[in-house]
């Protein structure tokens, strides 16, 4: 079974036992990063477009709500624990900090020109940014890639930005416990909660082509106390949405829309 498999059913099965229901093992879902790309074959997913949302009710708990082994995540409590405490630290590195794979997206999604161009913007503006591209290996499980940095880790920066990737990004429900001001570029795939994370209020907002980061970082800069009650916000956000019940709550409500929608096929 793989670590996304394994993941999802991880909270069906905590739905399963806390409704009494074993049906709830037997719902097909989707591990895929786009949700339901064919809308006749609706299953619990993940993410959804959130230009249609009309999907976003399938929409239920992802695999890293879990675990994330392949980026050495081995419990999301544990490192989500992690983070809240680098998080009262102040931070060491006054740039925006992002390290990831520039070239996972396939030339679908946007994210295939942005991901290189952040990298691009990054190495024009060393002095504002450290966007650092690690290819994905194996040995990331011990974390001995060259430039690797851990979540945890990633906390040093005084700020972060969340890009999505070939679908949507599972590293967001994280980096809002961070306590970091936020940068969040726009997006086609998100998962269920994005839709209540609002611009100014839990993050700074960035067009999905890039073409106002420079002029966000700067503002970031100039409005320190407004970004810090915006951390603040997110981290309220987080640790009021991603508990055990609320997530097992959502992937219920998944599972029954999923259901619903089965028994008219």
């Amino acid at each position: 079974m793989g670590e996304r498999e394994h993941g999802i059913k991880f909270y069906l099965h905590k739905c399963a036992v806390k409704y009494d229901n074993p049906a709830i093992l037997d719902i097909p879902f989707e591990c895929g990063d786009r949700g339901n790309v064919d809308k006749n074959n609706i299953k619990y997913v993940m993410c959804y477009d959130k230009n249609d949302p009309l999907l976003e009710p399938y929409c239920g708990v992802d695999w890293c709500f879990c675990h994330w082994p392949s980026a050495s995540i081995h419990s999301f409590e544990e490192t989500k624990q992690q983070i809240i405490t680098e998080s009262s630290k102040e931070p060491t590195i006054d740039k925006v900090g992002w390290y990831g794979n520039i070239f996972s997206p396939l030339d679908d999604v946007p994210e295939y020109h942005t991901r290189p161009l952040l990298k691009k913007i990054g190495d024009e503006n060393p002095d504002i940014f450290d966007i650092v591209h690690i290819l994905p290996q194996q040995s990331i499980i011990d974390n001995k890639i060259p430039n690797y940095l851990s979540l945890p880790d990633l906390i040093r920066y005084k700020y972060l930005i969340d890009i999505g990737g070939n679908g949507y990004s599972g590293r967001l429900k994280w980096l809002l416990f961070s306590g970091r001001p936020l940068i969040i570029v726009d997006r086609v795939y998100v998962e269920y909660f994005h839709k209540d994370l609002i611009p100014y209020k839990h993050y700074i907002p960035v067009n999905m082509d890039l073409s106002d980061l420079l002029e966000k970082v700067e503002w970031m800069k100039n409005n320190n106390e407004q970004c810090l009650i915006m951390a603040k916000n997110a981290f309220e956000f987080a640790a009021s949405n991603f508990t055990e019940e609320k997530l097992i709550e959502r992937a219920y409500y998944a599972y029954n829309n999923v259901s619903n929608y089965l028994k008219t096929k």
